[in-house]
């Protein structure tokens, strides 16, 4: 396990291991529900909205950039946005043995996972989006946008909708492991020199990307649906 903690740290900032080790370190959590507080139908339901657009850059690690032209971004029924910058982002940090239960993919939330994950990095950069944030407030958004993702795809044969599954995200996030990374973690972004630090700050542009580095990104358009 220590040997697995140290390897997953050297690939990904701490705070994208909030998941990941609240699911280990919670021994009920397949069958303990009930843990969390949150009741399902009281969670408000907010807006989705633009491109959120991924580039593959290595081993179950992506970055997300904003479109140039639609950036993504949640608006919560309290009319809070949420709109990311730059941030590298595995999805959610789900242990890989939990991927054959249905929904505790990485990617089942991939927006939620990101609008969570630029948070973390914006609290941890110091930049103003997260100034009024705790690691509380940043569970609520992740539970909102989830949510709003189960209801607005709740007809669709792929629909992930289900409250329990919802809950024991939200207990993880919630967790004293989380509270130390939000305390604890550091500001990541990728080495000046790197390739993804050349454009690492700049907006993304799926037009005039060229086609190696197109076939390496993903994109769900939230307006067109």
């Amino acid at each position: 396990m220590k040997q697995f903690i140290k390897f997953s740290c050297s690939v990904f900032p701490p705070r994208h291991l909030t998941v990941l080790l609240a699911f280990f370190n919670t021994s009920a959590f397949l069958l303990c529900t009930s843990c969390s507080t949150i009741d399902y139908d009281k969670i408000p339901v907010g807006e989705l909205h633009g491109k959120l657009t991924l580039e593959w850059v290595g081993p179950d690690q992506f970055i997300y950039r904003p479109d140039a032209q639609h950036p993504f971004y949640f608006k919560r029924a309290n009319g809070e946005v949420i709109q990311p910058g730059s941030v590298y982002t595995d999805g959610g940090t789900i242990p890989r043995p939990l991927w054959v239960f249905r929904g505790y993919s990485p990617w089942g939330f991939g927006s939620a996972y990101v609008a969570h994950d630029w948070l973390f990095s914006a609290h941890h950069c110091g930049y103003p989006e997260a100034k009024n944030h705790t690691v509380f407030t940043a569970a609520d958004v992740l539970s909102e946008c989830i949510k709003t993702l189960m209801e607005r795809d709740k007809n669709k044969p792929e629909s992930l909708r289900n409250p329990s599954l919802l809950v024991t995200i939200d207990a993880a996030v919630r967790s004293k492991i989380a509270q130390d990374l939000w305390d604890n973690g550091k500001c990541t972004v990728p080495p000046a020199d790197s390739p993804e630090g050349r454009n690492f700050y700049s907006a993304m542009n799926t037009r005039t990307m060229d086609r190696e580095r197109l076939r390496r990104t993903e994109t769900r358009d939230f307006d067109a649906e």
